[in-house]
């Protein structure tokens, strides 16, 4: 298997984007741009992202790295902070509610 990841000095891993020859900035639409182009350029993005062998690699590292900008994964920096507010919320219910199972397994 090819070496599917990037080394960059004090971060994980970040993967390779398997899709050579793209510039980056199609991954980072300029928000100063008009709106349709940015959601024009959003798209190709996503599109790029679409299929990709290291999508899930490449969101991972954008959401633990706190990547603030660009397409990351196919998603947008918006939609990244809605999943590690999901995962927070998630990492803060699960102990309660596994508390709350054992006490009821007890009863």
């Amino acid at each position: 298997m090819a070496n599917r990841t990037v080394p960059v000095p004090g971060l994980p891993p970040v993967p390779k984007c398997a899709r050579p020859g793209v510039r980056p900035e199609a991954w980072f639409p300029l928000s100063e741009e008009s709106s349709e182009v940015t959601a024009a350029s959003m798209r190709y993005a996503r599109a790029l992202c679409a299929g990709c062998p290291v999508v899930a690699e490449c969101l991972e590292t954008a959401l633990t790295t706190g990547e603030d900008y660009g397409i990351w994964g196919g998603l947008t920096s918006p939609e990244r902070r809605q999943i590690l507010t999901a995962r927070t919320t998630m990492d803060l219910l699960i102990p309660r509610l596994t508390a709350e199972e054992n006490v009821a397994v007890a009863a």
